[in-house]
């Protein structure tokens, strides 16, 4: 192979290395909001604290004490719920990340990943404030009434039309302006629907995960990975009614558990 060849090679080479850079770069996010959440787990920092003979919500439930008002609760957990956030729907969105990256300039490349990127947390981070208010109204004696009603509806939700549509939504591209104001608003504007699809697909599960007991950064763990896999096959209908159907056999065990 000549000089001319292998230098064309390489060049070539050093493209496909570079249309890589944001993914690289949202996979080096998504590992730190993991190291995070790791370290505040094992500290016993913030809402993952708890006393293990406290039936508590851990993560998600923090119910407003003395002095505290609720939205003040809400605000002191919507930190950790971004970067929770992040990490387990962070891979799912990577494809976005990819398609964003690819079909934007290079001088603005970095701008349209961050746009896209702000639209997808700004949905969830609104989807939090939700979650929180549940977690903290919800009374600790009504614990397990409120993680069955979580695991029923999670059920139903799986094996519906909307869930179904929703899945086809997180696959869901589009055409991406160049340059301009509509090369910005397209950009966060794909960031918003990614994430509205992403949220409507696996909301019920987020809930489950937020009301059930024991250690959160085992729930994210398990969660983070079916909500990928979900995602990422190519017949996602099988993943998602065997979903539904551990969850019909989580409530089971938790209206056992219950009644002891």
């Amino acid at each position: 192979m000549s000089g001319l060849a292998v230098a064309y090679v390489r060049r070539a080479d050093l493209r496909r290395r570079l249309a890589l850079g944001p993914e690289l770069v949202a996979g080096v996010v998504i590992a730190g909001a993991w190291l995070v959440l790791i370290v505040v787990s094992f500290r016993g920092l913030g809402p993952f604290s708890g006393s293990p003979s406290t039936p508590q919500m851990p993560g998600m439930y923090m119910p407003p004490g003395p002095g505290r008002s609720l939205p003040s609760t809400i605000v002191a957990g919507m930190p950790l719920w971004i970067v929770m956030c992040v990490a387990m729907m962070g891979p799912s969105a990577l494809a976005g990340v990819r398609h964003t990256g690819l079909n934007s300039l290079a001088w603005r490349k970095k701008r349209a990943v961050l746009e896209y990127s702000a639209g997808y947390v700004t949905v969830w981070a609104s989807f939090g404030v939700l979650v929180l208010v549940l977690g903290a109204l919800v009374p600790t004696d009504g614990h397990w009434f409120a993680v069955g009603i979580a695991l029923a509806i999670a059920g139903l939700w799986q094996f519906s039309v909307f869930k179904r549509r929703a899945l086809r939504d997180c696959h869901r591209a589009t055409s991406l302006p160049l340059w301009g104001k509509k090369a910005e608003l397209a950009s966060l504007d794909f960031g918003l629907n990614n994430g509205s699809a992403c949220l409507r697909s696996c909301w019920c599960l987020m809930v489950v995960m937020s009301l059930a007991p024991g250690s959160m950064v085992l729930w994210m763990t398990g969660l983070g990975m079916v909500i990928t896999v979900e995602r990422l096959v190519e017949r996602p209908r099988r993943v998602t009614r065997a979903i539904g159907v551990v969850c019909w056999l989580s409530l089971a065990i938790v209206i056992v558990v219950a009644s002891l």
